[in-house]
Order: C-alpha cells, then sequence, then structure tokens
C-alpha cells in the first residue's frame, strides 16, 4: 500500500461517520493494474475520436438530405404540424440563446459594453462630464 492509501486510512479512522461509509468502498489497488486502466482508457479516447472524425463525411450527408426536409417543409406552411413546428421553436430558442450567450461573452458583461475613451483606457466618472 502506498503512502497515500494509509494517509487516508488513517483520515478515515479519524473520522468514521464522515468518510467511513466512503472508505468502505476504496479497495487498494496495484500499480500494473492502473497502468492497463490507463493503457485502456487512451485506447477508447482514440476510438472515440477516431469514429467521431471518420463518420463527418456521412454526417454532412444526412445534413443535407435534412435540410432539403426544412425547405420543403417550408414551401408548404399548410401542411405543417404542431411536432414540427415545436421543434421549429426549439430550435429558433437555441439558436438565439447560442447568440446571446455568444455576444455576453465577446463583451465580457452581461448589461453592456465596457466604456473606454478613443484607444481604450477606461473613462472615469469624474471626467466624463
Amino acid at each position: 500500500m502506498g503512502a497515500l492509501h494509509g494517509y487516508f486510512a488513517n483520515v478515515a479512522k479519524a473520522y468514521p461517520k464522515q468518510f467511513g461509509p466512503v472508505w468502505k468502498n476504496v479497495v487498494a489497488t496495484d500499480r500494473p493494474e492502473m497502468d492497463d486502466l490507463r493503457r485502456q482508457l487512451w485506447n477508447l479516447r482514440f476510438q472515440y475520436w477516431f469514429r467521431k472524425i471518420d463518420s463527418i463525411g456521412s454526417s454532412w450527408s444526412q445534413a443535407k438530405v435534412d435540410a432539403r426536409g426544412v425547405c420543403c417543409a417550408l414551401k408548404n406552411p399548410g401542411q405543417l404540424t404542431y411536432k414540427q413546428i415545436g421543434t421549429g421553436f426549439v430550435w429558433g430558442v437555441q439558436i438565439v440563446g447560442a447568440f446571446a450567450f455568444g455576444e455576453i461573452y465577446g463583451r465580457g458583461a452581461i448589461g453592456g459594453y465596457k466604456v473606454g475613451d478613443w484607444w481604450g483606457s477606461p473613462v472615469k466618472a469624474e471626467d466624463h462630464h
């Protein structure tokens, strides 16, 4: 057992009410097991990102088909269902929300833009008028 394991064991003994139930679930591990888990984790990360990048072409192809479907549905607004209208509303709210959050992040403030003089240094209140 490592020094850290012993330290936490002592903490759990000193504070059984706070750490006792949690400490019962901790098992001492060997270093080779951790190395195997680390290797598996990196392999799974690689697989995830490879599959994500590899599927970009099919995602774009499906997006083109979906865009054509949206255009056809908007050409015949009388045939829209309530589900399609609701989906469009939610999609619109997400787009407007992303724009608003982007504006807030770009400004660096929720209320408005920072006021400064021509060169960007802040203007003091007594210098304003």
